[in-house]
């Protein structure tokens, strides 16, 4: 019952900056040549080279594509956290809390490892950028909402959170709609650190999370 997190063990994967340009040093593997291929991009003095996340095609082959832009998604299961599949009755350890107020909130975000997941939601500090379904809104540094980015979401909905480090930007989907950017030019010093997926949860419903 209120406000919590819940956050991945690992975090997105991300392009690794690096002095000099790519010609000064001899690629020591297939994948350094499949980035080198791919072309260093140059922002602000520094060069980001480009990461590889292997995941399979739907035809079974696997994309070993180099790539700047981390994602995932968050399935929101119309399911309720209170409902099983078994009617016997069992002792329960830890049996669900039921939530006293009737609005219901997921938000999708990306923070540091220091974010405290417990009484925050992504957004609330300066660690951390979430997207909140309950009022569309996004939110950074605060508790308040930066403004109105776009529709509500809840039980049903896929929501989706990338990082495109080209534009240094983080962007969201829904239901697999491109919704745009809710930040650009974040600084490079903020993307050069390790960034998790959070999942900000004031709700019974179960969430499902694709890495890909």
């Amino acid at each position: 019952s209120g406000d919590r997190c819940v956050r991945a063990n690992q975090p997105l994967p991300r392009p690794v900056r690096r002095k000099g340009t790519w010609g000064k040093s001899r690629p020591e593997s297939i994948l350094e040549r499949l980035c080198q291929g791919a072309r260093a991009v140059s922002r602000r003095g520094s060069d980001w080279r480009p990461f590889c996340a292997p995941h399979r095609r739907p035809d079974g082959s696997m994309d070993v594509t180099p790539r700047m832009i981390a994602y995932y998604e968050v399935d929101i299961l119309d399911q309720s956290a209170t409902t099983t599949s078994d009617s016997t009755t069992s002792f329960d350890p830890f049996p669900p809390i039921l939530r006293t107020h009737t609005t219901e909130c997921v938000a999708v975000g990306i923070a540091t490892e220091s974010f405290h997941i417990h009484t925050r939601m992504p957004g609330w500090d300066s660690r951390s950028f979430g997207y909140h379904g309950d009022d569309g809104g996004i939110f950074h540094s605060s508790g308040g909402m930066i403004e109105r980015f776009g529709p509500t979401f809840g039980r049903g909905d896929t929501v989706g959170c990338g990082i495109d480090y080209v534009a240094q930007a983080i962007f969201f989907t829904l239901n697999g709609r491109f919704l745009g950017y809710g930040w650009k030019n974040i600084g490079v010093e903020f993307l050069h650190n390790d960034l998790y997926p959070v999942v900000g949860i004031d709700t019974n419903a179960l969430i499902e999370l694709n890495f890909g």
